[in-house]
């Protein structure tokens, strides 16, 4: 009886609940570590000189760092996207606010392929 109650309780679960759930203690100190160094990179950011070293660095991993602070927000948070019970301005905030993060990835992702000269952003004269 005890086994059957077990896996029903645990039979609706999908895999990656699974997973969520057994490394939770590991992804919340990630994703808490990210979010201080993100605090950190825009920072460095605002006060640092372009062609510095620094600001590259911190720069190189601006995008990588905020791709992990969306994906805390989608497996930490279950009510983000309750669209039944969230305001059409809350929605409105949530649009933007992700088309803002795409157009900075975009951005971030066209800065790495000019630094590392996969595009080449001056133009030969013939």
């Amino acid at each position: 009886m005890e086994n059957e109650t077990l896996h029903t309780a645990t039979g609706n679960q999908t895999p990656l609940d699974n997973a969520v759930s057994s490394l939770n203690s590991i992804l919340d100190v990630i994703f808490t570590v990210n979010d201080y160094v993100l605090f950190f990179i825009i920072l460095i950011i605002i006060f640092a000189k372009s062609k510095s070293r620094l600001f590259k660095l911190a720069f190189g991993y601006s995008g990588i760092s905020v791709v992990f602070l969306l994906s805390s927000y989608f497996l930490r948070d279950d009510l983000l996207f309750d669209i039944n019970n969230t305001p059409r301005f809350g929605l409105l905030m949530i649009n933007i606010g992700m088309i803002t993060t795409a157009l900075y990835l975009i951005y971030w992702l066209i800065y790495l392929f000019n630094e590392s000269g996969m595009i080449d952003s001056k133009k030969s004269e013939p």
